[in-house]
C-alpha cells in the first residue's frame, strides 16, 4: 500500500498500541478509525467524538430508515427520546420495525416501554446490551464493581468526593483513576470539569448488572453511605453559613456521632453546598429508564431530606480564617 492512494478503514480499536503497526508509512493513504475508548496516545490524527444526536436529527435518521412512519411525527419523537437519541438504539429498534409490518408505531413505543425492553431489542443479532456488555467485559474487576455501584447514585450527575462514598474500599485517588477510565471508554461523560453523568441506557445497564451480581445488602449499604455523604456535607455548610449569618452571636457546637464514610474541611462542604449538589440529588432525573433508590435506604433519604439538627444544640459565632483552612481529608 506504500505510495498508493487508499482509504484504510480500522473498526473497533481497542488501544492506539493495537493500531500503531497497521498504520501505512506514506501520506497517501487516509485512515479512517472507530473506537469504543478515546484514544488520546493516538498523536498526528484529527479526533471527533460522536455525541448524541440531536432530537431532530435522531427523528430523521429513523424516518431515514423507516420512511412509513412519516405520518406520525409525535410518535417518531417520542421513539428517539425513549431510544435516549442514541444512534446504535434507534438503528436497532428501525430495524426491528422494519421486519414487523403489521406493526403500528403505538405497538412500536408499547413494546419500548416496557422494562429493559431498548437495551435487549433485536434488529437481527445486535442488541444494545451487546454493545455495552462488550465495555464492561473490557474493565477490571475492581473498575466494574465501581461501574456497577456508581450507577446507583440517585442523582443526576456526580463528583470525584461522591463516587468515592458507595465502597469504603475506594479512596479518592482510586474513585478518579475509575472516574478517568470509564471517561475514555464512553461510559460516562463530563458535564462539567470533574462532574460526570451516565446515559440514561447505561444507567439501566448497570442497574441490572447490580441486580444480577451484587446483593440487596451490598446495593442499599451503597446508596445509604452516599446518602450519609451528602447529608453530611449539606450539615457541614449549613454550618458555616450560619456562622456568616448570626456574627455577633458565639457558639458551642455539641458533637454528634455520625456514621459517615469520612470527613469532610469546611471548605470542600460550603464548595459542594454552593455548587447545588442537594439540588442534584433531588431533582427529577434519568429519563424514562429512572428508578428511584428502594428500602432501607430510600427511607433514610426521606429522613435526611427532613431532619435538622435540634436549634439548642447550635450556637453560631463569627467564622475564623481557620475554619476556611481546614484541610480536606477523606
Amino acid at each position: 500500500m506504500n505510495g498508493k492512494r487508499a482509504l484504510l478503514v480500522l473498526d473497533n480499536v481497542r488501544s492506539t498500541a493495537q493500531v500503531l503497526p497497521l498504520l501505512p508509512g506514506s501520506n497517501s493513504a487516509l485512515v479512517l478509525i472507530t473506537s469504543r475508548v478515546r484514544l488520546a496516545d493516538l498523536r498526528d490524527a484529527t479526533h471527533l467524538n460522536l455525541e448524541l444526536l440531536p432530537s431532530n436529527d435522531a427523528a430523521a435518521m429513523f424516518l431515514r430508515l423507516v420512511p412509513r412512519a412519516e405520518a406520525e411525527p409525535d410518535a417518531v419523537a417520542e421513539l428517539v427520546e425513549v431510544c435516549g437519541y442514541l444512534p446504535l438504539a434507534i438503528a436497532i429498534t428501525a430495524s426491528r420495525f422494519t421486519t414487523r409490518p403489521r406493526w403500528t408505531m403505538a405497538d412500536l413505543l408499547a413494546e419500548l416501554h416496557s422494562s429493559g425492553w431498548v437495551l435487549t431489542v433485536k434488529g437481527e443479532d445486535a442488541t444494545v446490551r451487546a454493545a455495552f456488555e462488550l465495555s464492561y467485559r473490557h474493565l477490571r474487576p475492581e473498575r466494574q464493581r465501581f461501574f456497577r455501584l456508581l450507577g446507583l447514585h440517585p442523582g443526576v450527575d456526580i463528583d470525584t468526593y461522591a463516587s468515592a462514598r458507595p465502597d469504603r474500599r475506594h479512596p479518592l485517588d482510586r474513585a478518579a483513576e475509575h472516574l478517568d477510565e470509564l471517561y475514555s471508554d464512553h461510559l460516562l461523560d463530563e458535564t462539567e470539569p470533574r462532574r460526570y453523568r451516565m446515559h440514561d441506557l447505561i444507567r439501566a445497564f448497570t442497574h441490572t448488572l447490580a441486580t444480577t451480581t451484587d446483593s440487596p445488602e451490598v446495593r442499599d449499604e451503597a446508596v445509604e453511605r452516599l446518602l450519609d455523604y451528602y447529608q453530611h456535607t449539606a450539615s457541614r455548610a449549613d454550618r458555616l453559613i450560619a456562622r456568616y449569618a448570626h456574627p455577633a452571636t458565639t457558639t458551642v457546637v455539641a458533637p454528634a456521632a455520625r456514621a459517615r464514610p469520612g470527613r469532610l474541611g469546611l471548605r470542600r462542604s460550603l464548595a459542594t453546598y454552593r455548587t447545588g449538589e442537594p439540588t442534584r440529588l433531588l431533582a427529577p432525573h434519568h429519563g424514562p429508564h429512572a428508578a428511584p433508590p428502594r428500602g432501607r435506604a430510600h427511607r433514610r433519604s426521606r429522613q435526611s431530606a427532613t431532619q435538622r439538627e435540634p436549634s439548642d444544640q447550635l450556637v453560631r459565632r463569627p467564622v475564623r480564617p481557620a475554619d476556611l483552612s481546614e484541610p480536606v481529608t477523606t
